[in-house]
């Protein structure tokens, strides 16, 4: 299935969609763009 990533740097809900936790980092990321 591709590379496993770690829980601490993604994690994924039963449906397969990234948790909250992964939403911030992104949201961080735009910011800093």
């Amino acid at each position: 299935q591709g590379q496993r990533l770690t829980t601490e740097t993604f994690a994924y809900n039963s449906e397969g969609q990234l948790t909250a936790h992964t939403r911030e980092m992104e949201r961080d990321r735009r910011e800093c763009i």
